[in-house]
């Protein structure tokens, strides 16, 4: 009787885990869009600038891609005629091409994009690409935001939406299944492909054009420093709530501290 007790509860427990299983676990299926997942680190190498009468709070900005499809994104071919037009809205058409996002699909249905053996996909227009003169090279439009709220979470300071060249630097998850030994995405130029690679991240450091919120009406105290990916959430990834991230900081004078492992 024990036995047959035994072999009964053990039936139960197989059924009760195969329904859990199979109602929990997520099956990839050939042909499924294989996306990227953009995470903001937090900002770091902070320092004040004093360039004539404004006050500049300078940072490292790092974002990368924390899933298991790629981050591609071209600008559209300029036709024979030259002609183009004005998508940043700047007055300058000749500067400017349309973005382009492309999403590959899973062939095999692993859930992991290879490149040489996941080659389909599908391409959607995401915005504008513009040349950068100080860089000098294009730039995806509106690529990050910063801000600088008390905490009350009020915007007390602001940057404009910056532009970004986006490309392999960093292998930040390296552990990251289809996480590539060497960067793939690394030219910055008027007709390359730009990106993120499963597990690469892109960062662009203090000293650079645009690496900055003017602070110079702000007052010495504590605040909270956020940035955020994609802010007008134009490209396609996997999830658009983890865009931002944070860090407690502190003003006074021409000095910044920041507290990396305070909540913010």
């Amino acid at each position: 009787m024990k036995r047959l007790k035994f072999v009964f509860l053990a039936l139960i427990a197989s059924i009760v885990f195969f329904f859990v299983t199979e109602s929990t676990l997520s099956i990839h299926t050939p042909g499924q869009d294989l996306l990227p997942d953009m995470v903001t680190l937090k900002p770091k190498d902070m320092s004040i600038e004093i360039n004539g009468v404004q006050k500049l709070l300078r940072f490292d900005n790092e974002v990368g891609n924390n899933h298991t499809g790629v981050l591609e994104l071209f600008p559209q071919k300029i036709p024979k005629s030259g002609d183009n037009d004005d998508c940043n809205g700047d007055g300058i058409a000749s500067n400017d091409r349309r973005a382009y996002q492309r999403i590959y699909q899973d062939k095999n249905g692993d859930g992991v994009f290879k490149r040489g053996v996941d080659k389909n996909s599908t391409t959607f227009e995401v915005g504008c690409m513009a040349y950068h003169p100080a860089h000098d090279h294009f730039h995806i439009n509106d690529f990050a935001s910063y801000e600088l709220k008390n905490f009350s979470g009020t915007v007390v300071a602001s940057s404009t939406k910056v532009t970004f060249c986006i490309i392999d630097i960093h292998r930040t998850w390296p552990s990251l299944p289809g996480s590539p030994n060497g960067p793939h995405y690394n030219i910055c130029n008027r007709n390359s492909t730009q990106g993120l690679s499963i597990g690469w991240s892109d960062e662009y450091n203090s000293t650079l054009a645009g690496q900055y919120i003017n602070v110079t009406s702000v007052a010495d105290g504590d605040y909270c420093l956020v940035s955020t990916a994609d802010p007008n959430n134009n490209l396609i990834e996997t999830n658009d709530t983890n865009n931002s991230s944070s860090i407690k900081i502190t003003l006074s004078g021409t000095t910044v501290t920041s507290y990396p492992n305070t909540p913010c």
